[in-house]
Parts: structure tokens; sequence; C-alpha cells
């Protein structure tokens, strides 16, 4: 009786982490769903310098890109295409092209692997309608 008791105490640990854990995980691929209207913001503390800002309607997507310094800030607005490929999201011009792959979301943030398999966060500004 106090062995199957102490294992009982041992398994509610590991179920609470199991629940936590499956509350986290997301399917790995995107949808159009998930883009359309989406407003992203990079809040990464390994690029505690860079301005990046992604919004994405149908078919483009409106891209703020910079670098914060104490004397200046540089900034681009390059506007690029996007699409899916086997749930990848993929975004470019031409030759130029990125590839983010959905690690995670919930209600405040988005986690992505970049085509070189960086992790990169984004706080949600605006969500798809």
């Amino acid at each position: 009786m106090v062995v199957s008791f102490r294992l009982a105490l041992l398994s509610v640990p590991v179920a609470v982490l199991a629940g936590c854990a499956s509350h986290q995980l997301v399917q790995s691929r995107w949808t159009e769903n998930d883009l359309v209207g989406l407003h992203l913001a990079l809040r990464d503390p390994a690029h505690p310098n860079a301005i990046e800002e992604y919004y994405f309607s149908r078919t483009f997507v409106d891209v703020t890109v910079g670098v914060k310094s104490r004397d200046e800030t540089v900034i681009t607005t390059p506007e690029y295409r996007w699409g899916l490929v086997n749930g990848r999201l993929r975004m470019g011009n031409g030759e130029e092209a990125v590839s983010w792959t959905l690690v995670s979301r919930d209600q405040a943030a988005i986690v992505v692997r970049t085509g070189s398999g960086e992790l990169r966060s984004f706080e949600i500004l605006a969500r798809p309608r």
C-alpha cells in the first residue's frame, strides 16, 4: 500500500508536466488563416538591437527591418510575397527568400525556426480576424 501510494505521488508531477507540455505544443504547419492579418514584432533577447516587424496581407508581407544603435537607427521597409510550402512559411522576392517553421504559439507570442536553424521569438501585435 505504501509503495503504490508513493508511485501515485510520483506520477502526479509527470502528469502535470505532460499536461503543460501538450498545452504549449502546436501544429508544426502554418495555414493561411494563421497569417492573413497577423502582425509580428521581434522580441528576442538574442537580438536586442534588431528591429523586425511583419504584417501579413493576403499575398504580401510588409516588413520593417532595422538596427538600433546609440548613434542612429537604420530601417528598410521591403514588401515580400509570402506562400506556404509543405507547411512552412516562405517569404521573399525572386532569389532572396527566407523560410520559417512554426515551433510554438500562444496568445502573446510565436516562436519560429529559420532556414538556418535559429530560433526567433515574436510578439503578436495583431491577430488574424
